[in-house]
């Protein structure tokens, strides 16, 4: 495990049953290995099963799960709801690729809700895309206005402004 994902209960001690070329079985606790030895075991073709077993305090015997490999889809956009009749609220845990289209479908459900406020919740949030983060923010700035500035080695500033049709929380929503 690299890093919980929103939602998740974080990491426990594992054992991972893995079979071998002879179809033994061998026994690995997860607070023994590196991440990266963890994600080795637990990664694998896409439909193939992976059996574990989980360690839990105040449990005696480990608790066993069979888990499918699938693609884990990593939702930027956590929650979003009202939090009274013209307030509402969006927590967006990281910048990934589709958070910028995830802040829209959750804002323009809280707009059909009546929403005329908006919480923005962007606390332990790890930065991600930086386009995506730019997106977001050109939402909240009047048009035109500097929303981030990049600086390389020439020492050339290059400044990102907001396009005219954005800004749409500077006049009412």
């Amino acid at each position: 495990m690299v890093a919980p994902l929103s939602g998740d209960l974080g990491s426990r001690r594992i054992t991972n049953r893995r079979p071998d070329n002879q179809g033994r079985q061998f026994r690995y606790r997860g607070d023994k290995l590196s991440n990266a030895e963890v994600m080795r075991y637990l990664k694998g073709p896409k439909g193939t099963e992976v059996k574990i077993e989980v360690l839990r305090k105040h449990v005696r015997n480990p608790i066993s799960f069979t888990i499918i490999r699938d693609r884990i889809p990593q939702y930027s956009v956590d929650a979003s709801y009202m939090i009274d009749n013209e307030i509402g609220y969006i927590k967006v845990s990281r910048f990934a690729q589709t958070t910028f289209d995830e802040f829209q479908t959750a804002l323009s459900g809280l707009k059909k809700k009546g929403m005329k406020k908006l919480v923005l919740d962007l606390q332990n949030n790890p930065g991600g895309y930086l386009n995506q983060a730019i997106d977001l923010a050109d939402e909240f700035l009047p048009a035109g206005k500097r929303s981030c500035s990049r600086k390389g080695k020439t020492k050339n500033t290059i400044p990102r402004r907001c396009p005219p049709q954005k800004a749409s929380w500077s006049k009412e929503v």
